[in-house]
């Protein structure tokens, strides 16, 4: 995953790229089975360097749900660290069509080591459960490992 660089004598380690399609089962399941979107790497902690979510709703919109989120661990109901702005459910439960939705990421400060480092990245999301909706969705997150 990912490569370094060397230039002018300075090694930089430039970015990976995950991505990763919903279905509308692990859409709606997401809130309580966040769905991997980047596997952890022991030792290295995942630091992310954008988000995008492209939905495609159908006629059959999804309902329910709360805000979404890329985050740290694969804790359920969104409750993990997350690693950007959150994203709006009516992204999800929209009118048919196809949106596209990016975030940068969000500043981690101070945090302790073992909260970030050798876990993974996840996306759930917060309050409640999307519903009865038959759109998809691509989650591609934009990467390096510190």
């Amino acid at each position: 995953n990912g490569f370094k660089v060397k230039k002018n004598g300075v090694e930089t380690q430039v970015a990976d790229v995950a991505v990763v399609d919903l279905t509308a089962a692990q859409i709606i399941a997401m809130y309580t089975t966040p769905v991997e979107v980047v596997p952890a790497k022991t030792g290295k902690a995942i630091i992310v360097d954008a988000v995008e979510f492209d939905m495609t709703r159908t006629s059959t919109a999804f309902t329910g749900g709360g805000v979404v989120a890329v985050q740290y661990d694969n804790t359920a109901n969104g409750a993990g660290t997350a690693t950007h702005a959150t994203i709006a459910a009516t992204v999800v439960t929209g009118a048919a069509g196809e949106t596209r939705t990016f975030r940068i990421p969000v500043v981690l400060s101070d945090i302790a080591a073992s909260a970030i480092e050798g876990i993974g990245l996840y996306i759930s999301n917060q309050t409640a459960v999307f519903a009865a909706g038959t759109g998809t969705a691509r989650v591609t997150v934009h990467y390096h490992y510190a």
